[in-house]
C-alpha cells in the first residue's frame, strides 16, 4: 500500500468505516511517503477508498523480482 507516511506494523486498514486488514510491515521511501505490506480482505478492494491511521492509502503492485530480472 502507498501511504503519505510509513505505516506502523499492526495498523488497521479501513474501508468505508470498516476494518478490512492490517499492515504487516512498513517503511519510509526517499520521497517522504511510505509503503506498507498489508493483508486486506477482498471486500476492502471494491474501490471505495482505503485509509491507514486516518490517512488515505492505495493498493500498488508489488514486484518480487528486481527490475530486469526473472524469477
Amino acid at each position: 500500500m502507498a501511504c503519505p507516511a510509513a505505516p506502523a506494523p499492526g495498523a488497521t486498514v479501513m474501508a468505508g468505516g470498516e476494518a478490512v486488514g492490517r499492515i504487516t510491515s512498513g517503511c519510509a521511501v526517499p520521497d517522504g511517503t511510505g509503503l506498507g505490506l498489508a493483508l486486506v480482505h477482498v471486500r476492502g478492494l471494491d474501490g471505495g477508498g482505503l485509509e491507514v491511521d486516518g490517512r488515505p492509502a492505495r493498493v500498488v503492485p508489488a514486484s518480487i523480482a528486481a527490475s530486469g530480472e526473472e524469477c
